[in-house]
């Protein structure tokens, strides 16, 4: 409600999701038959998703489902059964409301901060001797991304999560005197007089004495101090130095596993299919067919000749 809210602020633009019958025959049948290159294959002008004024195209969920199947490590047929393709898509839509919402509210992040995003994601990959620039350019080609493009969607997704951050932690609405504070900040205006002093006007000054100097040294004896630091000795060991020196049985690796099942288990999920009718007797006409074996939608497309209330 407070998204949609935030979003209705520029003309009442209401959000429209729909699942069409494309994503689960042909995307789907894609995914299932196709397991190297799937999204693929003449569907590239389709679109899975409407949200707002945008669209969720077939090629954008494709990179999408491909980011985070390798994430976690699952293929997509599994991914179908889990019903992890249905989360990956919310998760897109509800990227995608965001980002209009940051829009329509001129959210926007400074250059700085994507540029420390972006130096934050390509660090980790870098190796000995390797430009960051060549491994962040190989990034872009890995993910089918321009430079300008990948620029975008990373400003483009930090201002939604401010957004997202902003509304998880209750939005409790805007301070007048923080408003007022800040735009006095922005806009403030100094006039600054002053007098400039040569060396040449000092001509036989006296030299001062040490106690003066003294004085004056206690007196400023901050601007004098040298910043404070920290000398760090760091030991990197990488496992093939210590790989001859310990022993991994399979009662230990037993004994993590069973202390870290929690983090090996898929959530569980259920999958909720209904049909809601009028008509009490069509009801238990699609009741008897699905209870003989056929799928609750075909039995609701064979009893009322369409799928709507499926």
């Amino acid at each position: 409600m407070v998204m949609q809210a935030m979003h209705s602020g520029k003309g009442s633009r209401v959000i429209k999701l729909f699942f069409f019958a494309l994503l689960i025959l042909a995307a789907g049948g894609l995914v299932l038959t196709d397991v190297g290159g799937f999204f693929n294959g003449g569907v590239s002008q389709s679109d899975v998703a409407k949200v707002g004024k945008q669209k969720i195209s077939v090629v954008a969920f494709d990179r999408a489902v491909r980011r985070n199947l390798a994430r976690v490590n699952i293929p997509p047929q599994q991914a179908f059964q889990m019903g992890y393709m249905d989360r990956i898509l919310n998760g897109e839509v509800r990227r995608s409301l965001f980002q209009q919402i940051a829009e329509d509210n001129g959210i926007r992040v400074g250059r700085a901060l994507i540029a420390k995003q972006i130096n934050s994601m390509v660090e980790p990959q870098v190796q000995d001797g390797q430009n960051p620039q060549d491994v962040f350019e190989q990034l872009l080609m890995s993910q089918g991304f321009t430079e300008p493009e990948f620029v975008n969607i990373v400003a483009s997704e930090s201002a939604a999560g401010l957004l997202s951050k902003a509304v998880q932690n209750k939005y409790v609405g805007h301070s007048e005197n923080l408003a007022n504070d800040l735009y006095l900040y922005n806009n403030e205006i100094r006039d600054i007089e002053f007098i400039t002093f040569l060396s040449s006007d000092f001509e036989g000054t006296k030299q001062p004495e040490h106690g003066q100097l003294e004085a004056m040294y206690n007196a400023t004896k901050e601007s004098y101090a040298k910043p404070e630091s920290r000398e760090i000795t760091v030991a990197i060991i990488h496992d093939d130095q210590v790989k001859s020196s310990i022993e991994i049985t399979e009662d230990r690796i037993r004994k993590i596993y069973d202390e870290e099942i929690d983090s090996y288990t898929v959530p569980q999920e259920r999958i909720l299919e209904q049909t809601i009718q009028n008509s009490q007797s069509d009801a238990q006409k699609i009741y008897d067919e699905a209870s003989a074996g056929k799928s609750l939608k075909d039995a609701v497309k064979s009893v009322t000749g369409e799928e709507t209330t499926f």
